[in-house]
């Protein structure tokens, strides 16, 4: 059976845990909002830049760096994808930092900085992936 507890509602998402063997946690943050809702939501490739220009830095880490140096340090994974009906932050850490994790992964999706130097770097990156 799988248990599932409530643990808080960060930004107010609501999140769940399960207690799993061994040394690492896997999160996933999801939003069913992809490629296919693109022309509702303002053109082609909308779903990826959300994808991408969150990693340039959000309120709390203001910086690419300052996202990815406490989950490398600790040998973790931090990414993101989008798909034809969702798009997904993820993170796999070693257990005891995995709130500072969920801190990364919930301000990735919910508080990104959008600045224009920012902006045009992912659109450059999201054409270039398209081509």
């Amino acid at each position: 059976m799988i248990n599932f507890e409530l643990i808080g509602e960060p930004l107010g998402i609501p999140t769940y845990f399960q207690p799993l063997p061994g040394n690492r946690v896997s999160m996933r943050l999801a939003f069913f909002v992809g490629s296919m809702d693109d022309a509702t939501a303002g053109g082609d490739g909308v779903a990826h830049w959300f994808e991408h220009v969150p990693f340039r830095g959000t309120v709390n880490y203001p910086g690419t760096e300052q996202l990815f140096e406490q989950i490398t340090r600790n040998a973790g994974n931090l990414n993101a994808s989008t798909s034809q009906n969702k798009t997904v932050y993820d993170a796999v850490v070693p257990k005891r930092i995995w709130r500072q994790a969920l801190n990364i992964v919930t301000d990735l999706a919910g508080r990104p900085l959008l600045s224009e130097a920012g902006i045009e770097a992912e659109r450059r990156t999201i054409y270039s992936e398209i081509a």
